[in-house]
């Protein structure tokens, strides 16, 4: 008896480590990083390696953001607008301080501004995020242009370019950045009551309403947060190519979306981990990294993203379905019993 008990635990502890949330996709991120080494060898030297680290680690803290949105059923479509402001703002301010912590704390700055601007539309406006956030993109990436006259902005204060060029011993800081951010951000939904209340709403939006959690607060510190991420997303970058630049990164929205859906996050909200988000970022820099080693032309690479990023969602469809009934029965556990009915006939 005592040896079947025993059987039984071992097997639950494996079953327990399949299910983890990002565990298969480790295992793809490892497969394709051994399939790429095979096919190009040039891919596993330590300089490519030390590119790749460099280059995931805007796309993953930009991620982070995206995924706290996404984690509440919203959207954000002005990463890419919000991170060139960043990098002009950041440059200016560098510039006129002589400082370049100044010019860094200035680009931040500018990255929560304009998540205060998209959290306060779509909590209180009631402005639909896709409408809201798509706004912001196109005035956010009009001003950028204007602060340079539609030219780069050049030659910031000394240091200015440690933050994305420097390392730490044989990892690049960017990196390391994105890794502690992880952690912190990892914690910020699991361990504290804001966390619990974004996927709760995400999860299911009348329940959380009905057991007395403040939507339109959670939801605007849901883009506060996602403002915050963007805008050290845009000061490393910015620091990366030492410069202000209003055309610098156009489509980080779409590669972080695309980074939380290939990471497996619900696109619908209610369900994901941050592990999941750093992932999936970390796999689409490996894939564009690997096809630009065999000199895949840049349009085949896009293709190539898209792809993999409709199969994700696809799956991760049809994974929400299996799991939506049980996901709903859990919200509706968390409530006082006449709460939970309301939430159940507002279905």
């Amino acid at each position: 008896m005592r040896g079947e008990t025993a059987s039984s635990k071992e097997r639950t502890g494996k079953e327990a480590w399949w299910r983890f949330p990002g565990s298969g996709m480790a295992l793809v991120l490892i497969a394709v990083v051994l399939v790429a080494g095979l096919v190009e060898p040039r891919f596993l030297t330590e300089r490519n390696l030390v590119s790749v680290l460099r280059q995931a680690a805007p796309l993953a803290i930009a991620a982070y953001g995206m995924g706290l949105v996404i984690f509440t059923g919203s959207i954000d479509l002005s990463t890419g607008a919000v991170v060139a402001m960043v990098s002009m703002v950041g440059v200016l301010a560098g510039q006129a301080v002589g400082s370049a912590l100044a010019g860094w704390g200035a680009g931040v700055l500018v990255g929560v501004a304009f998540g205060i601007i998209n959290g306060f539309m779509v909590a209180y406006l009631k402005i639909p995020p896709f409408i809201a956030t798509f706004g912001t993109l196109t005035y956010g990436h009009g001003l950028a242009l204007a602060l340079g006259g539609g030219q780069s902005i050049e030659f910031p204060p000394a240091g200015y370019n440690l933050l994305g060029q420097g390392t730490v011993g044989p990892l690049p800081l960017p990196f390391v950045a994105a890794l502690v951010l992880l952690v912190l951000a990892h914690l910020l939904v699991t361990r504290t009551t804001l966390g619990r209340q974004i996927l709760m709403i995400g999860g299911n939006r009348r329940a959380a309403e009905l057991s007395g959690v403040n939507v339109a607060r959670i939801q605007l510190m849901a883009y506060v947060l996602a403002g915050l991420f963007a805008g050290i997303a845009g000061v490393i970058l910015s620091s990366r190519v030492n410069s202000g630049q209003p055309e610098l990164a156009p489509t980080l929205q779409f590669d972080a979306i695309a980074a939380v859906a290939v990471g497996g996050v619900s696109m619908r909200g209610g369900r994901g981990t941050m592990l999941q988000v750093f992932l999936g970022a970390l796999l689409l820099s490996v894939v564009k990294n690997a096809l630009n080693v065999v000199n895949v032309s840049t349009y085949w690479q896009m293709i190539a993203v898209g792809v993999v990023t409709i199969v994700a969602i696809i799956v991760g469809g049809e994974r929400d379905g299996r799991e939506g009934s049980r996901g709903r029965r859990r919200w509706r556990g968390l409530l006082p019993r006449r709460a939970a009915a309301g939430a159940q006939g507002g279905m």
